[in-house]
């Protein structure tokens, strides 16, 4: 009986899981947000994951604040070891807190295990921040620590790369033999791609993975620049859009350990 059981734990530690908390009653938002990765491929295709809802009480929750504004929030220490130790069979790969607080805002740990949103945020940010706990940064214009630590290429994510050019004008040899190594999605570049469009690193073909201008940097000084491996409007940009590229869709099923039902 006990290696049954052991077995059947072990089976099910691989399942991936999204885990919402919220103190809303009836955790309407949380609800909502749960629709939206029923409706975001590749969330919406992934086999053997699930997406949890759990009410917490206000006390629950241990925030971050600025200026009486909500940060980031997470389970407090003692309800975090409930929580998971309910759940030691199937150990969220996430946790997004929907917290009850009137001002709209959404913040995450990149690679990290919480996202937060409130109640009054659009349903769509709870699923950008999950991606940003599963390693994906934002793809548009801030001058925050995060995306000056980016544009300088101190780190890359699996969307975004930024560095200062060492070299302009900047040939397909130099782009080539000198940059293809720092570029995160380098081995999704097919051979023979142009990365280099009038003297600087862009590809000219929007169709091709390959190293397309992000907006990032725009607002970082000294010419640092970034670059995205499709010039797509994504959800990591905007939450106008539920898009995110299929390239990403096989990363984001072995982060959650699931398999998607279809091909990208």
């Amino acid at each position: 009986m006990m290696t049954l059981i052991s077995f059947w734990i072990s089976l099910n530690l691989w399942a991936g899981s999204i885990l919402i908390v919220s103190d809303e009653p009836g955790m309407l938002k949380a609800k909502e947000v749960a629709q939206a990765f029923a409706t975001t491929p590749p969330f919406s295709m992934l086999e053997d994951f699930e997406v949890d809802l759990q009410e917490v009480k206000a006390r629950d929750l241990s925030c971050l604040l600025e200026k009486d504004s909500v940060i980031l929030c997470q389970l407090s220490a003692s309800e975090e070891q409930k929580v998971l130790s309910r759940r030691a069979d199937q150990l969220p790969d996430s946790i997004l807190v929907v917290k009850v607080e009137n001002s709209y805002r959404g913040t995450a740990y990149l690679n990290g295990l919480y996202g937060s949103i409130t109640h009054v945020t659009a349903a769509l940010a709870g699923v950008h921040e999950i991606l940003h706990t599963l390693g994906f940064n934002d793809e548009y214009t801030y001058r925050w620590e995060m995306a000056q630590k980016i544009c300088r290429g101190v780190i890359s994510t699996p969307n975004v790369f930024g560095r200062t050019p060492f070299y302009e004008p900047v040939t397909e040899n130099l782009a080539w033999n000198v940059y293809w190594q720092f570029i995160p999605w380098r081995m999704q570049i097919l051979s023979g791609t142009p990365l280099t469009l009038d003297g600087k690193l862009r590809t000219p073909n929007p169709q091709q993975v390959g190293l397309h201008p992000s907006a990032l940097c725009s607002r970082i000084q000294n010419g640092f620049q970034a670059w995205q491996p499709l010039p797509d409007v994504t959800l990591m940009q905007t939450l106008s859009t539920h898009h995110i590229p299929r390239m990403y869709w096989p990363l984001i099923a072995r982060k959650l350990r699931s398999k998607l039902r279809i091909s990208p």
